[in-house]
This record gives structure tokens, C-alpha cells and sequence, in this order.
């Protein structure tokens, strides 16, 4: 099955709720309680995967595109980023060419740990926040059933969440390697004579 679904199945134990899970990429699933399951978001990197650590990677790098250019003034989060990726405009270019999603991801921490004090980094903090919402929405609109945030950034963003989404989150029971551990066990008593 797929990591959203066995992380699904780790966060509530395999009763029904919902999850969005945040870290290098993002996805959110939801198991309702006449067994059917939703899957939103999880489209991949660049198209899709908002609120996650690549996402915000590319908004950093976007950003320090446009302080090296003189288009914009940089912070705490443009320096982190331009001396992680080189020092200058042609390293950064020769790092752009080479870029996965997951070095991408690497840089979310510079908008981490700067999200507090640079304006840039709190604006995609805050987006993410945002967005986590609407994935959340899209999941259960009625907002009935318990949502937990997991994957890396997870607990980061519950801090930049609107406060009716907060409001619904609970920590989750387990991770994607426990509702995986829960799926085999449901497996082999179901086909154990």
C-alpha cells in the first residue's frame, strides 16, 4: 500500500481519521468510517507537495533569486541559503542544475530556523500553515473526525496552523513503520488458518 496510508493507519491505530504528512513531500489521507478511503495532495515535487520541505526550499531559492538580483531585500533566510548553495550567483546556478527534491528539502531548515525573525521565511511558514488547512478541509470538510500532522515538519507547522485546524490535531499514536506493522498483523490473522 502506500506510506500515506500505512502512516494513516500508525496515527490512529487503525481506526478512522486523517493525516497530513509533512516532510520532504506532503500527502494527506483519510480513512472514513464506512472504510472508504481519500488521498489529497501527494501530486509530487514541483507540481504539488505544498506545505512541505522541498516546497519551501523552492520558495527560499526563489527568494534568494531575487536578492541577488537586487529585486528584493534578504534577511537571515537569504544568507543561510545562498552560503548553503555556493556563495554566489554562479555556484547557486550550477546548483540549480543539479537539484533534486530532496535538496530542496534541505533547505527548508534555513526557513525553520529563521521563521521567527525573517519576515520571508515566516510569509512561507504561514503559507504552509495555510495550506495544511486545506488539505485538512479537503479530507473531512465537517471536520469530525481527528487529525494528526506528521512527518518531519509536522510538529514544526502545527506553531503556523489557523486556530480551528489546531484545534482538531491530536498527536498521533504511531508512525508509518507501526500502521505498516498493524497492516501485516491484520494480514496474517486474516489468512492464518
Amino acid at each position: 500500500d502506500t506510506d500515506a496510508f500505512t502512516t494513516l493507519m500508525g496515527a490512529h491505530n487503525g481506526r478512522p481519521g486523517a493525516v497530513v504528512a509533512i516532510g520532504t513531500g506532503s500527502v494527506g489521507e483519510v480513512l472514513l468510517p464506512d472504510g472508504r478511503r481519500i488521498e489529497v495532495g501527494g501530486w509530487g515535487f514541483p507540481a504539488g507537495d505544498e506545505a512541505s520541505g522541498a516546497w519551501m526550499g523552492l520558495r527560499a531559492i526563489g527568494h534568494v533569486e531575487q536578492v541577488l538580483d537586487g529585486r528584493a531585500e534578504g534577511g537571515e533566510l537569504a544568507r543561510g541559503v545562498i552560503d548553503a548553495c555556493g556563495g554566489n550567483r554562479d555556484a547557486i546556478q550550477v546548483w540549480l542544475g543539479k537539484a533534486s527534491q530532496t535538496d530542496y528539502a534541505g533547505l527548508a531548515r534555513f526557513v525553520v530556523a529563521h521563521g521567527a525573525v525573517d519576515p520571508v521565511a515566516t510569509a512561507i511558514l504561514e503559507q504552509a500553515g495555510r495550506d495544511v488547512a486545506t488539505i485538512a478541509r479537503a479530507l473531512d470538510p465537517g471536520g469530525d473526525l481527528p487529525l494528526a500532522l506528521c512527518g518531519g515538519l509536522g510538529e514544526t507547522l502545527r506553531l503556523y496552523l489557523p486556530a480551528e485546524t489546531l484545534a482538531r490535531c491530536s498527536p498521533p499514536h504511531g508512525d508509518s513503520a507501526h500502521g505498516a506493522l498493524r497492516m501485516i498483523a491484520a494480514h496474517l490473522k486474516e489468512h492464518t488458518l
